[in-house]
């Protein structure tokens, strides 16, 4: 992954502090869809003493410049990513886990935009698709009987 550097933050009224700083170059060069937590497990491996609320809050104020995403998957935590890194489209998103694989379907999205003209709607921004499932590994930890009653349920 190549990476961005942190803007110049000023136009938006905010400064580049060295912990703004350390919190974009995690969610960019370990991303994309890193939770609050995972952001500042990395970021305690670097520095110690860097506090969980400044995390929280950097994370807030990328978002507020919109230069970060913060997406809801499933039941899990919110999860990142830089603008630089997201370009929406397609995802399917483990509801245990909350792992985000993008699509790369040019086809699909074309189509999903289709069914808004189609009813009435103007595309305007793409077409964000969420498809919640569940990712091969969390489901290879459900107990066989409810694996089944799971396949029972979805025919």
């Amino acid at each position: 992954m190549s990476h961005h550097p942190l803007p110049d933050l000023r136009s938006f009224g905010y400064r580049r502090t060295p912990q703004r700083r350390l919190v974009w170059d995690v969610l960019h060069q370990q991303g994309p869809y890193l939770t609050a937590e995972e952001i500042y497990q990395a970021i305690q491996e670097r520095n110690p003493d860097f506090n969980r609320t400044t995390v929280y809050r950097n994370l807030a104020s990328l978002r507020d410049m919109g230069l970060v995403e913060e997406l809801h998957a499933g039941k899990g935590p919110g999860r990142y990513v830089t603008t630089v890194d997201y370009h929406g489209g397609p995802q399917i998103v483990c509801d245990t886990c909350g792992t985000v694989v993008e699509i790369e379907d040019a086809s699909l999205t074309r189509h999903v935009e289709q069914l808004a003209e189609d009813n009435g709607f103007v595309p305007h921004q793409g077409a964000d698709i969420v498809v919640y499932s569940r990712c091969s590994s969390c489901a290879a930890k459900l107990a066989p009987e409810t694996r089944g009653l799971m396949m029972q349920q979805a025919r």
